[in-house]
């Protein structure tokens, strides 16, 4: 004990009191993390939209950066390019699913060749898939030098776990792109049927 009166020595009990009053105790911390959990845990089912929802706008802006790299490429060159869909990142494939890849066709063979101007976009899309409904049953898309498109067609976005985020993207024979998404309130704007 001190022999100063105010003065609390080391080893007193007050010393202890006061030391020990600045936590948690196990009850409230328990509380906390329950509290915690169950906000959590009612969180999830909104984080898995936002997820579902980035990774669709991910495939959407990669088909509209494509295709306008597409139209450009064939304005500077003064060149028909091709847009095909592919699975290994080098031949065009009746599915457009995983990459698409875009190419200069100097030989009219409707695949791209090695002395061909190739560029790939992938796809990262776990939840979804992308088809694409070319006219005549093509599995490419031809852009000339003007920027037009011999053929129309569309894009499908599909999402089989939520509808509401399934999206097309159409093309005319000018060469623009048209996005129509599921649950639209635009006029004129149909609602997509993605195949099962």
């Amino acid at each position: 004990m001190s022999d100063q009166p105010g003065l609390v020595s080391c080893c007193s009990a007050n010393y202890f009191a006061q030391q020990n009053s600045r936590g948690f105790t196990l009850l409230e911390l328990l509380v906390s993390l329950t509290i915690i959990s169950i906000l959590l845990l009612s969180a999830l089912p909104g984080m898995s939209h936002l997820l579902n929802k980035n990774e669709a706008d991910s495939s959407i802006s990669t088909v509209f950066r494509a295709w306008q790299h597409a139209r450009s490429l064939a304005a500077t060159r003064s060149q028909r390019v091709l847009l095909c869909g592919s699975d290994d990142g080098l031949h065009c494939k009746k599915q457009w699913k995983d990459q698409l890849i875009l190419f200069v066709d100097n030989n009219n063979n409707y695949q791209p060749d090695n002395d061909e101007t190739l560029q790939r976009y992938e796809f990262n899309h776990s939840r979804g898939n992308l088809q694409t409904r070319v006219g005549f049953g093509k599995n490419y898309v031809i852009i000339d030098p003007l920027g037009k498109a011999p053929l129309t067609g569309s894009f499908l976005l599909c999402n089989p776990d939520e509808p509401s985020l399934e999206r097309k993207i159409s093309w005319n024979m000018a060469g623009r792109l048209y996005l129509t998404g599921n649950h639209s309130h635009h006029k004129g704007n149909s609602t997509i049927h993605c195949p099962s």
